[in-house]
């Protein structure tokens, strides 16, 4: 009888300790000031968690002169000690809002998933649209912004 209640009382710990890190995301997410808003939404069976962030980027990464734009980013959590996919989408990354979602590779080797939609697509564009500045050379510091960011959070992969 004593080591059911052990047990018992182990594994409702275990539980509490797995929710509380889930509610552990948003947190970090928001002492970064380049993240401008945090949006909740709703998630399969597959992920704990998910959002759409809206981060701050430079318009040109080389002048920051010239002000910045807001990129979409989806972030569909599996866990902090879990790899992460990557996906640098070309285009518009609106499917990824869809509860459904899960890219191949993350399915299969579990791991978190981060979608970043492109610059000058979708609803990441700037308030004026000068495509002088949709260079590949910008895309990748974009990418590599969110790669630094989303770094701070899952240390370990």
């Amino acid at each position: 009888m004593k080591i059911s209640r052990i047990i018992a009382f182990g594994f409702l710990i275990f539980c509490l300790s797995l929710s509380l890190n889930a509610r552990e995301l948003p947190k970090l997410l928001l002492n970064n000031p380049n993240i401008i808003k945090i949006d909740t939404l709703e998630t399969n069976d597959f992920f704990k968690e998910k959002y759409l962030l809206t981060i701050k980027q430079l318009i040109d990464h080389k002048n920051p002169e010239f002000g910045s734009f807001e990129q979409r980013v989806f972030v569909s959590h599996y866990g902090f000690e879990q790899a992460t996919v990557f996906v640098t989408e070309g285009y518009i990354a609106s499917y990824a809002e869809s509860a459904k979602h899960i890219d191949e590779l993350a399915g299969i080797f579990k791991t978190n998933q981060i979608v970043v939609e492109h610059r000058y697509f979708g609803e990441s564009v700037p308030e004026t649209i000068n495509y002088d500045y949709l260079t590949t050379e910008n895309a990748a510091n974009d990418h590599h912004s969110v790669y630094l960011l989303m770094k701070e959070i899952y240390k370990s992969k």
